[in-house]
């Protein structure tokens, strides 16, 4: 395990966020994020670990960087997980915006 495969810390982070391990969560994904390689699938990642987290602000303004950088519809309909966003009007905007 390489502690710099960003990759790999953000796997950690939705694997820890998955088992309601805030403080991992965070820590991992806060590395990602701060590395300063923000790419489309790490911020998708994060969106999706702040939304377990139930950071509803963060995990919106993380999905819609991502999309900025081309995260696709089918990308963020591959996680079930948003389908608490359903009704959100903010989440649809974002959605509606992806390719």
């Amino acid at each position: 395990l390489k502690p710099d495969d960003l990759d790999l810390r953000a796997d950690e982070a939705l694997y820890c966020a998955k088992a309601s391990d805030a403080p991992c969560a965070r820590a991992a994904i806060e590395k990602v994020l701060r590395s300063g390689a923000d790419t489309a699938a790490h911020l998708l990642i994060g969106a999706v670990v702040y939304n377990l987290l139930e950071r509803d602000d963060t995990s919106l303004d993380l999905l819609e960087r991502a999309v900025k950088l081309g995260a696709s519809r089918a990308q963020i309909e591959a996680y079930p997980e948003f389908s608490r966003f359903a009704s959100n009007p903010r989440f649809r905007e974002i959605l509606s915006r992806s390719s």
